[in-house]
């Protein structure tokens, strides 16, 4: 709730009633007093809102989750393969599914996991995936096939 953060900013109400003071002062009457300590007040807001909006905040990480939040685990698991290089194609090929006949997940399926993925991680390209893999991946070694290298 970005805009009660923003009303309760002690700044944003200082600058309000300084504003209001001074209107008062000038003796434009409490009508505009009042009405520009509100203009102030809902500039304060706009402004946070579009701030928060260019410039998000990261999501706070609870304590004691996995490297891959938020990610899901099997979206972790399309993630690796992702920063080892493999298409999507071969990623359906290498990962088991118990609700297919043949054992083994569909590209569309593949493709949805990581359009999620991109959308969590607020990436447009397979490599910032690759990169937030290498940067979030906890120090332990990742299991890892040694049938195709890491392409860069």
């Amino acid at each position: 709730m970005v805009v009660l953060r923003e009303l309760r900013d002690p700044v944003g109400i200082a600058l309000a009633a300084v504003g209001a003071v001074v209107v008062l002062f000038l003796q434009q009457g409490v009508e505009t007093t009042v009405l520009v300590g509100l203009a102030i007040l809902a500039f304060r807001v706009a402004a946070g809102l579009a701030i928060e909006r260019l410039w998000p905040t990261p999501a706070a990480v609870p304590p004691g989750s996995p490297w891959y939040f938020p990610l899901t685990k099997r979206e972790s698991e399309v993630a690796e393969f992702v920063a080892q290089g493999y298409t999507n194609k071969e990623i359906a090929e290498r990962m088991h599914s118990e609700r297919t006949v043949d054992g083994h997940l569909t590209e569309r399926g593949i493709e949805a996991h990581i359009q999620n993925i991109r959308n969590k991680l607020s990436v447009n390209r397979r490599a910032q995936i690759a990169a937030w893999v290498i940067q979030n991946r906890s120090s332990e070694p990742a299991k890892r096939t040694a049938e195709r290298p890491v392409l860069r």
